[in-house]
């Protein structure tokens, strides 16, 4: 897709939601993994190198991008650097080197490193995102291919977020981004997982209602949680609601961040315009993952 294009399908695509800023260029990397780190008991955090990571500038707090992982014991292949559709063109690739392309967020950039962070959700080998998560060694090759991000900060107004574990990340990562700023009072969040094991980092900062999904469906008991909070509002409510002691109305929400599970970010999406005064293009709305389908 062309740069014309892509700003065309853009223009298009903002009628219809909140969208991230676009990039002049989306670069393509080839980085090595320097560390693997169980920091939950179901999620590694992978260490990425690259001495263009020195040069990288995330675009926003929820930055994700395409990792880019070779077969088991085949050397990485790449698309060209100028393909911005990685999935779509790795599928013309011969099947013996086809990589696996699956999509993270970054949960810390170190520029004067050249390191990024990348935490993943394990289960087993049930996907290759997790399986190459599990047996990842320092010295591995990997590709990322540049994305981009979708947080805006409430900017004063009431702000909604609604994630599950895979979008946990990019919460926890806006979280640092707001901590000790007017803006953390004015954020309500609510997480669901499929357990607390896949829990690496909880956001401090920020109001969060945690619900465990157990064996229920991906994203009914979020809806419910958010569906029964509405007629209160977002608890912390604006600076001034605040200090009168008085519960924002569902009408305050100014905007909102919802990623997480296909369906459910669709649900919530359509709840969120029907139940309060939010508008499509105040709603940024991005499925992560499919239900059915691996998660990483």
């Amino acid at each position: 897709m062309s740069s014309t294009l892509l700003s065309a399908a853009t223009a298009v695509y903002g009628r219809f939601m909140a969208i991230a800023p676009p990039r002049e260029e989306y670069l393509l990397h080839r980085l090595t993994v320097v560390a693997n780190t169980d920091v939950a008991p179901r999620v590694r955090r992978i260490t990425l190198a690259a001495e263009s990571l020195r040069t990288f500038v995330p675009v926003g707090p929820d930055e994700y991008f395409a990792l880019i992982l070779p077969r088991p014991g085949v050397a990485l292949a790449l698309p060209a650097p100028e393909v911005l559709q990685v999935a779509r063109a790795v599928r013309d690739f011969p099947a013996a080197i086809r990589p696996d392309v699956r999509y993270y967020t970054v949960r810390r950039h170190r520029p004067e490193r050249g390191e990024i962070d990348v935490d993943v959700v394990t289960h087993g080998d049930a996907g290759p995102g997790s399986a190459w998560a599990l047996r990842a060694r320092p010295g591995d090759v990997v590709g990322l291919k540049e994305g981009s991000a979708g947080y805006r900060r409430p900017d004063g107004g009431l702000q909604l977020i609604a994630a599950d574990e895979t979008a946990l990340p990019a919460l926890a990562h806006i979280a640092e981004e707001v901590a000790g700023t007017a803006d953390a009072a004015r954020i309500r969040a609510f997480v669901e997982v499929d357990s607390m094991d896949s829990v690496a980092d909880r956001p401090e900062s920020i109001d969060v209602t945690w619900v465990v999904r157990g064996a229920a469906r991906p994203g009914d008991l979020l809806a419910n949680a958010i569906a029964e909070a509405l007629p209160m509002g977002a608890g912390s409510g604006t600076e001034g609601a605040a200090a009168a002691g008085e519960a924002a109305d569902a009408s305050d929400f100014t905007s909102a961040w919802v990623c997480g599970e296909g369906g459910a970010v669709a649900r919530i999406r359509r709840l969120l315009l029907t139940r309060t005064a939010l508008t499509r293009r105040s709603v940024f709305a991005k499925g992560y993952w499919q239900a059915g389908r691996p998660t990483a």
